[in-house]
């Protein structure tokens, strides 16, 4: 029994001796096998170097220093006639978090993190900065590995710093910290963007600035039909931007909210945009519920043989050139502001706008190289912009001079009164423009635009 007890001892003293270096040493080998992927993936745009020094492993976590170097792709990147674009580091206190993985892959099989706490012990010149803010950190970045993910972090800590001075006199910085994170699948095909700040505020002798507390969150995916470019969408929501200054001047937006997103429906790519504000104060005069919201869309297919081009752009004579450009001429493509709007003091104003040009109904004799008359191409046109706006909200606004304006043009039919509101309907089909849907000439309705 006693040399059965001895031997169970001894494999376990052998075990906690030799796993922790097997596992730290496995995991190394994982990571570094991961980042040779990353660098080889951007291998056309920049020369990525990575290695590890000072190893020290155990069984769930390791540390070791890390060099990085990184050298952007003068030719692919089109910085001719500049000198190359270089970053070498040595980043210490680097930990690796592991499990026991001894299996690949590791983005299937376990589990892998590193982290990095950006602080004085890592760059020396901050130990001023963390005295004057009291914190002990700048940022903590780190990076998981996990089942089917990636996973990259990063956090600040809230601080306060006044520039040493007079009290008033210096330049002082209220940050309200920071978290974000991004996280790639295992392929690296899509990934999502989240993250929050609690705010940021600057004050000067002149002037201060405010942006309050903000969050986003966006997604993305690789689509096989535009390699170039990435699909999804994402939303920013801010509480407050506000920049004043000591000679009363003042610019304050609030609950701004800003969306945007690409598709592809059908043949088109459709590219949609959405910006909104609960009010906006510029000196004394306030807008409210302010929103715009417009939209793209363009054939997918041309777009992908642009976004190709673009990189191989020298290598194509002038010919293919122009055959690319009329190429792209021959598409659909219809742009859209389907609302643009604001209120004041319970006055509103809104517009819309629709551009449809039908290229690929363009006849086989039209050739963009053989004529730049764009005059050429507006049968293929179509417009419609559509405005109305409270009776009183010109005046309301300030602005005399156009309120007295628009009244003599509604006198006249160009502007039409629709009870309490002005309304003005401008449209182009067929070569044709109509205002309220009567023909005009062109340099009327230039006329009456330059008025307005």
């Amino acid at each position: 029994m006693k040399r059965i007890l001895t031997a169970v001892l001894v494999l376990v003293v052998i075990v906690a001796a030799a796993l922790p270096p097997l596992f730290g040493a496995r995991a190394r080998s994982l990571i570094e096998a991961e980042l040779a992927s990353i660098g080889e993936a951007v291998s056309s745009h920049a020369t990525v170097e990575v290695s590890f020094h000072d190893w020290d492993v155990g069984w769930f976590s390791s540390t070791a220093s890390v060099s990085l170097g990184v050298e952007l792709n003068r030719e692919a990147l089109e910085l001719d006639g500049q000198d190359p674009q270089a970053l070498s580091t040595t980043l210490k206190l680097v930990t690796l978090y592991h499990g026991p993985v001894l299996i690949e892959p590791l983005a299937g099989l376990g589990w892998g993190a590193v982290e990095l706490v950006v602080d004085a012990s890592l760059v020396p010149e901050l130990r001023d900065f963390h005295e004057a803010a009291g914190v002990d950190h700048v940022a903590r970045l780190g990076v998981l590995v996990g089942l089917s993910s990636t996973t990259i972090g990063m956090d600040m800590p809230a601080f306060v710093y006044e520039e040493a001075g007079a009290t008033g006199q210096g330049v002082g910085i209220d940050f309200g910290g920071l978290e974000a994170t991004v996280v790639f699948d295992g392929r690296g095909e899509s990934l999502e963007f989240d993250g929050e700040v609690g705010g940021v505020g600057i004050t000067t002798p002149g002037w201060n600035a405010e942006v309050g507390r903000a969050s986003w969150a966006s997604n993305a995916r690789e689509d096989a039909r535009i390699p170039e470019l990435w699909l999804g969408g994402g939303q920013v929501d801010v509480a407050r931007v506000m920049v004043s200054s000591g000679d009363g001047g003042l610019v304050e937006v609030n609950d701004i909210r800003l969306q945007g997103g690409t598709e592809i429906d059908g043949d088109d790519l459709v590219a949609t945009y959405l910006y909104e504000a609960r009010e906006a104060v510029i000196t004394t005069t306030r807008l409210d519920e302010l929103a715009a919201e417009a939209s793209v869309r363009y054939g997918y297919e041309a777009l992908a043989r642009l976004m190709e081009a673009v990189y191989n752009l020298e290598a194509l004579d002038e010919e293919q050139q122009m055959a690319l450009i009329n190429a792209l001429v021959r598409e659909r493509l219809t742009f859209a502001i389907d609302r643009l709007g604001f209120e004041h003091e319970d006055r509103a104003a809104l517009a819309s706008l629709q551009i449809d040009f039908r290229g690929a109904e363009l006849p086989d004799w039209f050739d963009i190289s053989r004529s730049l008359d764009l005059s050429a191409i507006l049968p293929w046109v179509s417009a419609d912009v559509d405005l109305v706006f409270h009776r009183d909200l010109l005046n309301g606004l300030g602005i005399g001079q156009m309120d007295a304006l628009v009244r003599i043009l509604a006198r006249e039919g160009m502007v039409k009164e629709s009870g309490d509101d002005y309304t003005l309907n401008v449209g182009f089909e067929d070569g044709t423009l109509t205002v309220n849907g009567e023909p005009v000439e062109p340099f009327e309705l230039l006329g009456l635009l330059s008025g307005l």
